[in-house]
């Protein structure tokens, strides 16, 4: 957050306060406080709606993420990167020095070849 978009939370903030000590003042409290029982009234509810719809699409979101996939890479067949299905996947260079194929197969560091049962050679 930059000090300019704090200043101006900050100017609107003392705005709405003055607003409504002005509004409080003109209406009198006993309307005041009607009036803000009511708006409270409005608030819960949107309130109580936003939590019951954030848990139904968490809730969907779980149990969709459950369900077997008919689309996913089981379906698709091997990766991209791996047309012979060896389980290893080249996908290019990073800058840490190589790549690494956590699941399972070969490793790849700086070009280099080297299988996980093997000992690393050393240039």
């Amino acid at each position: 957050m930059t000090r300019r978009s704090v200043a101006a939370g900050l100017i609107v903030l003392a705005a709405v306060l003055v607003g409504l000590g002005i509004f409080f003042a003109h209406t009198g409290l006993e309307r005041g406080d009607r009036l803000a029982s009511v708006l409270s009234l409005f608030l819960n509810v949107v309130g109580v709606a936003s939590g019951i719809a954030g848990a139904l699409a968490g809730w969907l979101a779980w149990r969709d993420s459950r369900s077997p996939s008919t689309t996913g890479p089981a379906a698709a067949g091997p990766p991209a990167g791996d047309p012979a299905g060896t389980g290893s996947i080249r996908t290019g260079s990073l800058n840490a020095g190589g790549n690494i194929n956590i699941a399972g197969g070969d490793m790849y560091f700086g070009g280099e070849h080297h299988r996980p049962d093997e000992p690393r050679r050393s240039a």
